[in-house]
């Protein structure tokens, strides 16, 4: 695993929250921390399973609910995990997760060039037209994609672009 051991062994994120029941496990643990934000959830969880098995693999919810209470140590950069890449960086104390396309620099590209010059359904079809149908990210996280622009670079919709 590529991930720091000082990571894997900080103390359970308590609080006024229960423990995960997965993080005495340092293997499952350190696995989660891996996969945080960095595939979908669907996706980690079949990850998980492939390499400590079904019975010690947790939940989707619990696996969710994990990467939530990571999100804040992420954007720290305690993991040393991209919460927005550069030239997109949030102002400080704003944590979002990577939209899924974002690591496909093409796509991601193309959502920024296209960044309310058009409208939402025009900018899914010019995606889908050059990079495919599987690519191509859903309106809603175009949206989403587009508010955060928004809030980084002060934009505001060109006329007739709606989100």
């Amino acid at each position: 695993m590529g991930v720091a051991p000082s990571v894997t062994h900080l103390p359970a994120p308590g609080g006024h929250h229960r423990n995960p029941n997965f993080w005495g496990d340092l293997d499952v643990r350190e696995l989660v921390i891996a996969t945080h934000r960095q595939m979908t959830g669907k996706d980690a969880i079949i990850h998980i399973r492939e390499r400590v098995g079904p019975a010690r693999t947790p939940s989707h919810s619990a696996l969710s609910r994990a990467w939530k209470r990571l999100d804040p140590l992420a954007a720290l950069g305690v993991m040393g995990g991209s919460v927005l890449p550069v030239p997109c960086e949030l102002p400080s104390g704003i944590v979002h997760r990577d939209p899924f396309f974002w690591r496909d620099a093409p796509v991601r590209d193309a959502v920024v060039s296209l960044h309310r010059q058009v409208t939402l359904a025009e900018a899914r079809q010019r995606i889908s037209a050059a990079f495919g149908a599987e690519r191509t990210p859903s309106k809603s996280a175009l949206c989403r994609a587009w508010k955060r622009l928004d809030t980084v670079l002060g934009a505001r919709p060109a006329r007739g672009a709606r989100a």
